[in-house]
Order: C-alpha cells, then structure tokens, then sequence
C-alpha cells in the first residue's frame, strides 16, 4: 500500500462516469442499493482517481442521486496509474463475484432475519432465492394461464374499471414507473364531464411482489 486512504465527501456534479465502465446497473438494482442506503448508511465510499472520475461505485452514486443526496463520500486513487485504474475497473467487480456461499450458514442466518421481521429484501435476495435457500416453496401462477397484465391507463380509467395503486416508498414508485410506464392519478384526470369510474384502490408495494 503507497498512500493511506481518507475519506472525503464530494459534490456528485463533480464527479465523471469511466467511459468505459464495463459494469452495468439496472433500474431495479439502484433502487436495491438505494434502499440499502436508507436502512444502512453509506458504508462503502465511491472510489474515484485524481481527476474525479469514478474508478468503482457508478451504482452507488447513481442510487445516492436518486435519494437526493448532494454529495458522496469518495476515496481518490491518486496513486494509481491510468493502465492500474483501467484493471481495477473490472477487478473490483470480478473478485466480488469470485466469492462463493458457505450455504447452511448463509440459510441459518437469513431464517434468523425473517424470524426477527427484518425486511428480507435489504439482503439483495430475491423471493425465488430466499425460498430456494431457506427450502421454502414460492406460490406461481399455472404457467399455461399467465396472470393477466395490469396496465394503468387513462382508456382503463374511463371505462369505469380501474386500479389505484399507492406508494408508500419512493423507490418503489420509481421502479413501478420505470418497469411499467405507470402515470400519477393526476395525469389520468378525466376532463370536465366525462365519468371518473369506479376503481380499486391496492397497495403499490404489494401489486409489486405479486407480479415481479
């Protein structure tokens, strides 16, 4: 190790995107990393070079923008040449993934969660997994009869039949919006003199797990 690192915090408008960031990060998972950061703080600075370009932490400074957040705390690789940064770009990614899962202690520990209530999507497993690691079974639809979609529209709206969906977590409106291309109720208001409908009014968070 050439140089001891410190944290410091950085305005996000400061900081560039590698070009060449082989890494890619879906909607549903910034929002997983942002939901992370609401329950846990943020406990893994952005590590970026002398000139501000972020060597590892695009996802966790996409979610931090998300949240609102001005600024982020970051490492600066000064030492690090331009070939070096170039390597750890895809090392920092790939060692991660190297790892492996001692199983029955992975499947003890999430059963203890689940028994204490704790929010077992925070863990970054999704229901298929957690069932499958915990020996649970997950309830499906008969796959020769699809649930039918749910689509928000403003032709659903005027034909007297329609679906409120209601969000108590930003983050899950943001994901709903992005995956579904859901409008707010005030973008589907009739106009003056047509009828407004007769609809049910769910859970948004819920409508979620039931289709994801």
């Amino acid at each position: 190790m050439k140089t001891k690192p410190t944290i410091e915090n950085v305005p996000i408008g400061k900081l560039k995107a590698y070009d060449s960031n082989a890494r890619t990060h879906s909607p549903e998972q910034v929002a997983q990393i942002a939901a992370s950061m609401v329950e846990f703080g943020f406990t893994n600075p952005v590590l970026i070079d002398k000139r501000g370009t972020i060597v590892a932490g695009h996802g966790r400074v996409e979610a931090a923008r998300s949240l609102g957040l001005e600024e982020v705390p970051c490492i600066r690789l000064e030492h690090l040449t331009e070939d070096q940064v170039r390597a750890y770009c895809l090392a920092d990614n790939k060692l991660a993934l190297n790892a492996g899962w001692n199983m029955d202690t992975l499947a003890a520990e999430l059963k203890g969660l689940e028994a204490v209530g704790f929010d077992m999507s925070l863990t970054g497993f999704s229901p298929e997994e957690l069932a499958e690691i915990m020996g649970d079974t997950v309830e499906d639809t008969d796959p020769e009869e699809p649930a039918p979609e749910v689509e928000f529209s403003e032709e659903l709206l005027h034909a007297h039949n329609y679906v409120v969906l209601y969000f108590d977590n930003p983050l899950d409106w943001q994901v709903a919006q992005e995956k579904f291309g859901l409008k707010e109720v005030k973008d589907l208001i009739p106009r003056k003199g047509q009828p407004t409908g007769i609809g049910r009014v769910i859970r948004g968070s819920e409508w979620l797990n039931r289709i994801a």
